[in-house]
């Protein structure tokens, strides 16, 4: 605040305080809380195809001012100079917010990557800012230009990544927008009878087929595949994948169609994945069962390409009631996680603030769900169901008996020894099978039609680190475990020839709706692309021999 003349003497008369005296008119001081809050705007966006609303900034955003005020009054009990107090609480936001970053970039140095969980990076990060900090109270007695600076600086910083974030709203908005038309095997050319058959679609991220879990992981799935089979299930022997990440192939499944239309330029990721998030939401399914006047109930996660969907006419639970992906992220590149490790069993408190990704009591949650759902179908409005649920992926919560375990990451790449993540990924599918038997039961029990159940995994497991390389670098049985995938169909009153072994998702409600709703949806050829973390839409065709088919 500036000073005003109404506080007595000329302040051109003011005495020059001292680097520790007090000052009696502080000026404003804005710049550690914009700086708390930057690094949360800058991640979004910079990942604007990670972020499916505005909504999810606001805990990141509430903790990081919440640390940047406690900082801001520890300071003070040492710094009676507000510059100086509010230059070393920026010092201390940075270590908050940086310090995931500092160990990231430690695991990725094969010299000190055993060194990256311990206090290491820590003291790193401290030493240097508390060096930085020295040096600027040596050299720089009066630091109020260098607020005045940061102040603008920082407000900059802040307003450039908000004007980012309402951009890409905006282009998100366009595409709502420009929703496509039906087409005309979407649209019945008369008006179709009341009644059909309830559709479940559970989706099974990272499930990966029997066959590479027997040869890699040395489980045998044949049990819980006898019992689908016995309920009348179709399990193709061969299923693949179209693509190696989730987002790419919900978006073919849900439209029946291949992603050729999206561009491989860099400069264009950002509009693709809010173009997938746009397909995954108003998808071509929806759209067609709509038509026919089915009842839209999904069940929403974290990821942001199924964090919601304003199409449904009932979602389980509210969208804002589940962490999403990119809060769970920026909180692994904050000191947050080391802080409540440290202090919780000290102070006997909960050890997150938000559920983690594969919180077991929302699973147990979402699996008695679908047992209920029964009972809203009704003979003129049959129900269509997309549960996407974020098992066997990791973290690993599940012990093989479902009782929950202490959440364990992913670990392929960085550990020599990857014994201890293949069991703990086959205890989750083992639990997630004991899940389903009783989801499956339920549905073929108390539904008042027999319903289409569609179990269908989105790609194999593949055994590598979070960023996957180029195709030419990896090797040819861990390319075919992520082809890969888990399938289980049951089609009431179909014959069990529609399905064959190869099938891809790209397929699956191309044969459903041949069979139950006599759509000329031809089927497509069963085409499986590899792409790199760095740039997954610089799809590469994939070889039978890679896959594992030959």
């Amino acid at each position: 605040m500036v000073c005003g003349a109404d506080r007595g003497a000329n302040a051109a008369q003011v005495r020059p305080h001292g680097p520790n005296e007090p000052v009696r008119n502080p000026r404003l001081v804005l710049y550690p809380f914009l700086g708390a809050v930057y690094p949360v705007v800058a991640l979004a966006a910079g990942n604007p195809g990670e972020v499916p609303g505005w909504w999810v900034l606001r805990w990141p955003i509430c903790i990081s001012l919440i640390a940047c005020l406690v900082l801001w009054i520890l300071f003070g009990f040492f710094l009676r100079d507000p510059d100086r107090r509010a230059f070393a609480t920026l010092m201390g936001v940075t270590v908050f917010a940086c310090y995931g970053y500092v160990v990231m970039a430690m695991r990725d140095l094969p010299s000190v990557a055993g060194y990256a969980d311990s206090a290491l990076p820590l003291l790193i990060l401290v030493g240097y800012l508390t060096a930085v900090t020295y040096l600027v109270f040596r050299l720089q007695p009066n630091l109020r230009p260098l607020r005045r600076f940061l102040n603008t600086f920082t407000a900059i910083l802040v307003g450039w990544n908000c004007l980012g974030l309402l951009r890409q709203t905006f282009n998100t908005n366009d595409l709502q927008a420009q929703a496509k038309q039906p087409s005309s095997s979407a649209v019945p050319k008369t008006s179709p009878p009341p009644g059909g058959p309830d559709i479940y679609l559970i989706v099974l991220d990272k499930y990966t087929g029997s066959r590479s879990l027997k040869s890699n992981f040395e489980f045998d799935n044949s049990e819980f595949e006898a019992f689908l089979t016995s309920r009348g299930f179709v399990l193709p022997k061969a299923a693949q994948a179209n693509y190696i990440y989730t987002i790419l192939s919900l978006a073919t499944l849900l439209n029946y169609r291949y992603l050729d239309d999206l561009s491989s330029q860099r400069h264009a990721q950002g509009r693709n994945k809010n173009r997938l998030n746009h397909l995954i939401e108003d998808s071509a399914v929806w759209r067609f069962l709509k038509a026919r006047n089915y009842r839209f109930i999904f069940f929403p996660t974290g990821f942001p390409f199924t964090a919601g969907n304003r199409f449904a006419d009932l979602q389980l639970p509210h969208p804002r009631q589940i962490p999403s992906e990119f809060e769970i992220v920026w909180r692994w590149t904050t000191l947050l996680d080391p802080a409540l490790a440290w202090l919780c069993p000290r102070a006997n408190c909960a050890r997150t603030p938000m559920p983690f990704a594969n919180d077991p009591k929302h699973l147990e949650w979402q699996f008695d769900q679908l047992t209920q759902l029964p009972k809203l179908s009704r003979p003129t409005q049959p129900l269509f169901v997309f549960a996407h649920l974020t098992v066997p992926h990791e973290p690993y919560v599940f012990r093989a008996d479902c009782e929950p375990r202490p959440p364990m990451g992913a670990s392929f790449g960085i550990v020599q020894d990857d014994s201890p993540e293949k069991q703990a990924y086959t205890a989750q599918i083992s639990c997630l099978n004991r899940r389903l038997r009783s989801v499956v039961d339920h549905l073929l029990k108390d539904s008042p039609r027999s319903p289409i159940i569609l179990l269908q995994s989105d790609h194999g497991h593949g055994r590598m680190p979070l960023h996957i390389p180029d195709l030419e670098l990896v090797t040819p049985d861990r390319i075919a475990e992520r082809m890969d995938i888990f399938a289980a169909y049951y089609l009431p009153g179909a014959s069990k020839e529609i399905i064959y072994d190869s099938i891809t998702p790209v397929n699956v409600f191309r044969t459903v709706f041949r069979q139950y709703f006599q759509s000329d949806l031809a089927p497509l050829p069963d085409v499986s692309y590899w792409s790199p973390w760095s740039n997954i839409f610089q799809l590469t065709k994939v070889s039978h021999a890679h896959r594992g088919t030959e």
